[in-house]
């Protein structure tokens, strides 16, 4: 970059590569240079944020994203990451303002509707963020995440037969992951059904023997 420190590409580019190494600050600084340059620029501005979020940074990540959307107001990727770093800021109304955005431009993004079913959830809309996650694994069946919240959700509407079912099927694409035994053991616990819900403990306990929440 020092052989044309007044090209925003060459610092663009830059910022790229640090990104590919996950050197995240120094890519900061990249994105920055060259948005100095090139103020007008909406991929620089995202990329910026992206870097930002990635050291928790969500407020400037915020604000990032807002003026990316103010240069290119129709892009999906820029409203989606929006949503992640409200998300984070635990601003969980506006997020679904980004997500509902995201999924007008493209809506056929599975995790678009994954995370607006995530924030409707920390809401305590259960059943709204039900209804995000069917026509998330609508469009990408294969994705462990999906089921587990979606059975997360049944569960405290206090379904829990429902929700075993979507344990058993996030744990069918990922057998490693403690959480869905864990939560499915929670479930089966509130059934009564004491001596499956202590091998899903078991399960839980062999795959993160780490997690006091499992004992």
């Amino acid at each position: 970059a020092e052989l044309n420190p007044d090209d925003a590409d060459v610092h663009y580019s830059l910022g790229e590569c640090l990104e590919e190494q996950e050197q995240w600050p120094e890519a900061e600084v990249a994105y920055r240079l060259a948005i100095e340059l090139k103020p007008d620029d909406a991929h620089m501005h995202y990329n910026l944020a992206y870097a930002l979020g990635k050291q928790g940074k969500w407020a400037e990540a915020e604000a990032a994203l807002r003026r990316a959307v103010e240069i290119e107001p129709k892009d999906a990727d820029t409203y989606f990451n929006w949503g992640l770093a409200l998300y984070d800021l635990n601003r969980y109304e506006e997020a679904i303002e980004k997500y509902k955005k995201a999924a007008e431009i493209e809506p056929k993004d599975a995790a678009t509707y994954l995370n607006w079913g995530n924030a409707l959830y920390y809401l305590n809309r259960y059943e709204e963020a039900i209804e995000k996650y069917k026509k998330a694994a609508e469009i990408e069946p294969k994705d462990a995440a999906t089921y587990l919240n979606w059975g997360l959700a049944l569960y405290y509407l206090k379904r829990c037969e429902e929700a075993i079912e979507k344990y058993k099927k996030a744990a069918e694409i990922e057998p490693k992951d403690a959480a869905t035994y864990l939560n499915w053991g929670n479930a089966l616990d509130d059934l009564n059904r004491y001596e499956e819900a202590i091998e899903k403990y078991k399960k839980a306990a062999e795959i993160e023997p780490k997690d006091a929440a499992t004992y």
